[in-house]
């Protein structure tokens, strides 16, 4: 596969080249529609279907190693994002959730470049899992304020990861 073909040069080159708003304005949409689409499933989800979610989760936990190669951070990402989009679906929904499918198509491959970091995935597994403890218990607000600090953390991470730029 050549430089340009490769989703990771391409992520790093978009990333470096957004500003530090353009970054946090991204961040903001994506974490306002996942907002809205974790208290509707908080209101709406039978408790079945957040178990479901948190079984897979829970696979994913053990998925990915310390030192993960290309193909499991891609696979590991791509888990995160389909986990993602099954709890907004979970709102019920249809117009969020095909939302949510579009911004996430922008922003996952920048979330890629984060996921390299071992301390990173475990604190997005964890703040994950307080979305869905949120979900579970009905509670819209905790799964509101849940979500924020998710998004929050992957943008100050991108953000970190921009100023760094020269050691890309």
């Amino acid at each position: 596969m050549s430089a340009e073909a490769d989703p990771l040069v391409f992520a790093r080159e978009a990333l470096v080249a957004s500003s530090r708003f353009a970054i946090r304005d991204l961040g903001v949409h994506y974490a306002a529609l996942t907002m809205a689409g974790t208290r509707l499933a908080a209101r709406r989800a039978a408790l079945s279907e957040v178990a479901a979610i948190r079984i897979r989760l829970a696979k994913l936990d053990t998925a990915v190693g310390q030192k993960p190669g290309a193909s499991e951070l891609s696979a590991w990402r791509q888990t995160m994002d389909d986990l993602q989009l099954e709890l907004v679906a979970l709102s019920q929904s249809a117009r969020l959730t095909r939302d949510q499918m579009r911004l996430q198509a922008e922003f996952s491959p920048l979330l890629r470049l984060i996921d390299v970091d071992a301390g990173t995935r475990s604190r997005h597994r964890e703040l994950f899992g307080s979305v869905l403890d949120a979900v579970e218990a009905g509670d819209e607000d905790a799964a509101g304020a849940a979500t924020e600090r998710l998004v929050g953390d992957a943008i100050d991470a991108l953000d970190a990861l921009r100023l760094q730029a020269d050691d890309f």
